[in-house]
């Protein structure tokens, strides 16, 4: 009886982890990012997608900073 409990929660276990890593590869080929911020701080506004819209060529970002020691 044992050896069947231990069976059940090893098969239940590794099924967990092969649905884990699966919802992770899928999560990461999506695009769908979520600002749930207060301010909203890593969302574009309005503006700036109409902008970027109307742009022809691909832009590129490069974005530096430093952490601060607060």
């Amino acid at each position: 009886m044992k050896k069947q409990t231990f069976l059940d929660s090893a098969t239940s276990g590794l099924v967990l982890l092969v649905a884990l890593l699966a919802l992770n590869v899928l999560s990461s080929q999506l695009i769908f990012k979520l600002d749930i911020t207060e301010e909203r701080l890593y969302s574009l506004s309005q503006g700036t997608k109409s902008i970027l819209s109307k742009l022809e060529d691909t832009v590129h970002v490069k974005y530096y900073f430093t952490k601060s020691n607060d």
